[in-house]
């Protein structure tokens, strides 16, 4: 087999290496060993992986290791080790650097373009360290390190840096600023992996490169018995939440500026930050974000369907007093929306949330089949995106399929451990466990609902209705009136202009339950 890499061809059946058609001689040991770690070339080789596979285990010293890249160095021509095509990363071991991007960094002289804030934010993730001899701890970091590139890319907005890039520069040892301003990367994700007692622990951190502050940190501990679910789930938290995060100070550094110097890019975080506040007030700031960012730049699908996404939700556009928009009628501002969410997948039809917009869309009219087939299309393009997961949940609850409900719920929240969609998942399940008659856990969920922020109408609907089939209705009176409190214009026809209801049972089970307590 011939594999071709940059300028490096290398024949495995005959053994022979050429660069840029020129064949290069080499012996059996160099041969051997630059063979290898071209195999391996996505990650750092350890000597004792290199002793096992060039050496066969034979008992050699370092220096036999030493030796043979100084023989390779020496065919390709090379004249410095910090340049070559094998790196040397001290205290862990060689790794191989694929051509094409060594020699692109020394032809720019290392400089990407420089940091813009007019474009969406680029994250770098550096090889996560191993304090740890243990060489399967090593590989272990190396996976939780690509999942999460692999994890975030999948958003399809935030740019993710390719792993070759953000790891050939992880040995230079240069400060966050210097390694923002070589890979043009904004934000840069580290982590190391060690030993904890009988557990693995990942300790991941997010740096602000601009001025190498931590925007976030955590640790996650894994059982080396259950680690190929608890990795998974735990690089998902690793992505969503630097996600979020991103967002998140990218906004607080867009508040700073004036409006008319935003970006396009920072006024959808500003827009993107007010709904995740999930407080209807805030609504129409994200609505005035989103338009601005579209008069600048009107191909932005991200703007496109978010905006859509938020008319949906944005009662102050909507009139109540004409009824629930369903049976074909639909306000003014969802048919906008759903214009909105088309134009979002005909600008780029693998954007996920612009699948998600449309599903939304779709659920506000009634029209659950639809919005389900669009849910679908959004986790098949990212099953990780928590927007959808919650939203399938909630269309699932209004058509009666509490238990398929209660399943997309705990996919939301797995995917997305933040708190701006607890209040939907924890409101949702509550009503989804109402529709099963499990009263007590729905009413336990309810509550726990109304103490997150901006806590409205859906997070008491399973509470009341509970206690209205329960006949409690003195509890009922009190949790009225705590909900008058939390949202003064609460009645059953706001709930249904939100959440249209279209099974017969379930408008029997959430309604009647409703009236019982004296909604």
């Amino acid at each position: 087999m011939i594999h071709r890499i940059g300028d490096i061809e290398i024949d495995t059946h005959k053994m022979a290496v050429r660069k840029s058609g020129v064949p290069i001689r080499l012996t059996a040991r160099p041969y051997a060993l630059l063979e290898y770690l071209m195999a391996n070339r996505e990650r750092i080789v350890t000597k004792e992986e290199i002793f096992d596979a060039v050496w066969d285990g034979r008992v050699v010293t370092d220096a036999a290791i030493s030796t043979a890249v100084r023989d390779i160095r020496k065919a390709m021509g090379e004249s410095s080790a910090k340049s070559g095509l094998i790196r040397t990363v001290y205290g862990r071991g060689f790794r191989f650097v694929v051509p094409d991007l060594r020699e692109a960094l020394a032809t720019s002289g290392g400089n990407a373009q420089p940091l813009d804030a007019a474009q969406p934010s680029t994250v770098a993730v550096l090889p996560f360290q191993v304090h740890s001899s243990d060489p399967q701890i090593e590989h272990l970091a190396n996976g939780f390190a690509d999942d999460v590139i692999s994890k975030v890319s999948k958003f399809g907005l935030i740019r993710m840096l390719s792993r070759n890039a953000s790891f050939l520069l992880a040995d230079a040892r240069l400060s966050f600023s210097e390694l923002s301003k070589q890979l043009g990367a904004g934000y840069i994700l580290e982590g190391n992996v060690r030993q904890s007692g009988a557990k693995i622990r990942l300790s991941v951190q997010l740096v602000d490169a601009r001025d190498e502050m931590h925007v976030w940190a955590s640790s996650y501990d894994i059982a080396p018995y259950e680690l190929n679910d608890s990795q998974d789930r735990t690089t998902t938290s690793v992505a969503t939440s630097a996600i979020t995060m991103i967002y998140e100070t990218e906004a607080k550094h867009a508040r700073l500026k004036e409006f008319g110097d935003l970006s396009p890019w920072e006024c959808y975080c500003c827009a993107y930050e007010s709904l995740c506040t999930m407080n209807s007030r805030l609504h129409s700031d994200a609505v005035t974000m989103l338009t601005r960012a579209l008069e600048m730049e009107p191909k932005f699908a991200a703007a496109h369907a978010t905006l859509a996404y938020v008319l949906c939700m944005n009662r102050q556009h909507e009139h109540h007093s004409a009824g629930p928009p369903v049976n074909g009628r639909m306000t003014q501002s969802r048919q906008r929306a759903r214009e909105l969410a088309q134009e979002a997948i005909s600008i780029e039809p693998r954007l996920p949330f612009a699948w998600t917009a449309l599903a939304r869309c779709h659920a506000g009219m009634g029209e659950m089949n639809f919005a389900l087939t669009a849910c679908e299309k959004s986790l098949d393009l990212n099953p990780l995106l928590g927007w959808t997961h919650a939203l399938k949940g909630m269309i699932l609850f209004q058509l009666n399929r509490a238990e398929e409900a209660l399943s997309a719920f705990d996919c939301a929240l797995d995917t997305s451990p933040q708190d701006s969609l607890r209040l939907t998942i924890t409101g949702g399940k509550s009503c989804a466990l109402l529709l099963l008659n499990r009263f007590e856990e729905a009413i336990e969920l309810s509550r726990m609902a109304q103490m997150l922020p901006n806590a409205g109408l859906l997070a008491f609907m399973g509470e009341i209705a509970c206690l209205g089939h329960l006949g409690r209705l003195d509890e009922a009176a009190d949790a009225l009136k705590r909900l008058k409190v939390a949202e003064p214009d609460a009645s059953i026809l706001l709930y249904e202009n939100d959440f249209p209801m279209p099974d017969p049972e379930a408008r029997r089970v959430i309604f009647g339950g409703l009236q019982a307590a004296g909604a």
